[in-house]
């Protein structure tokens, strides 16, 4: 189990507060199968709505893994400190019914006033974006820009709101092959195939690509550079054999990894920490391939510090929102 040390650095520039907001969604302790990513990027938005209306803000149990939920800030590092007194955010949308209801049903969980947040506008995107700059003393020249869907403004977001607590990142290190080691301090490519109810089920968000259009993809955003290291992230394990005869690879004496062992999916702490590794071998790769109908894929994007154009998309143009 983790436990969270005291020490993490707390940045928030909101040092007049007494209200801390905790975002939530309808059921998320009830319904454990929802994915970590659709979670993140759900809280993710809420954070500008804090930042600036001279709220606090912190990350709520259930973006940690199950068995670290008996700790606050069980998964990234803590933000603002703001006194005791907390409240629920829920969305401004049609689920705003559902979320006050569920929290009214289970008192234990906050028994504090539930507020509404809405998306960010485009003007609240810049301000959020030059405070968290500001904070990270870091250039805030990228926080106005249009491009890429506003792309590099929630870069600078994020990385202040997704800073793990360092033993969350060093568990998640040790789930990297000691192998990959010899090849992740130079360039390599990364492909993150998305499947299950991404795809099959009621609720498909998108269609299944063909597993070989990703490298295909790679060779072209790589330039076809030759014996490149290749990381496949993915959900189903059986599309391996198919990319191994892939014969965009063979010409080019690519090499492709993966991290053994079912990925699973949901909330579970195997599934969380094997997530966030595969995440952090992605965010960190030269090149990477994706889809940004996957909340992960977003993620990644965002988490990246390589130029925008050196992940891809083979289905939408990157977004933020829920």
């Amino acid at each position: 189990r983790v436990t969270p040390k005291s020490t993490a650095q707390r940045m928030w520039p909101v040092s007049q507060c007494e209200v801390t907001l905790i975002p939530t969604r309808p059921g998320l302790a009830d319904h454990d199968h929802l994915g970590w990513g659709s979670r993140v990027t759900t809280m993710l938005t809420t954070a500008p709505f804090a930042l600036l209306n001279g709220y606090g803000f912190q990350w709520p149990v259930h973006v940690c893994a199950q068995g670290d939920r008996q700790h606050i800030h069980c998964f990234f590092q803590p933000l603002s400190h703001c006194g005791g007194r907390a409240e629920q955010l829920c969305p401004d949308d049609e689920t705003f019914g559902a979320c006050s209801a569920w929290l009214n049903r289970n008192p234990t969980r906050s028994d504090h006033v539930t507020q509404r947040y809405h998306e960010p506008t485009d003007e609240e995107i810049t301000r959020a974006c030059a405070s968290a700059a500001s904070l990270l003393r870091t250039s805030a020249s990228s926080c106005a820009s249009q491009a890429d869907g506003r792309l590099l403004a929630w870069r600078v977001i994020a990385r202040l709101l997704m800073r793990p607590q360092p033993e969350i990142q060093e568990r998640a290190e040790r789930i990297i092959p000691a192998e990959f080691l010899s090849w992740m301090g130079g360039q390599y490519g990364a492909v993150h195939i998305r499947r299950g109810d991404k795809v099959f089920g009621n609720n498909a968000e998108t269609s299944a690509l063909p597993p070989c259009m990703y490298l295909e993809r790679l060779a072209g955003v790589s330039s076809s550079a030759r014996g490149l290291d290749v990381f496949v992230a993915t959900d189903d394990l059986t599309i391996l054999p198919e990319l191994q005869g892939c014969a965009v690879s063979k010409p080019l004496a690519w090499r492709l990894h993966h991290i053994n062992g079912g990925p699973g999916r949901g909330i579970g702490d195997d599934v969380t920490y094997r997530l966030w590794a595969e995440m952090s071998i992605l965010r960190r790769s030269t090149w990477c391939v994706a889809t940004y109908s996957s909340n992960v894929g977003r993620l990644v994007q965002m988490l990246r510090d390589q130029a925008p154009g050196s992940m891809i998309s083979l289905d939408r143009a990157w977004f933020m929102r829920p």
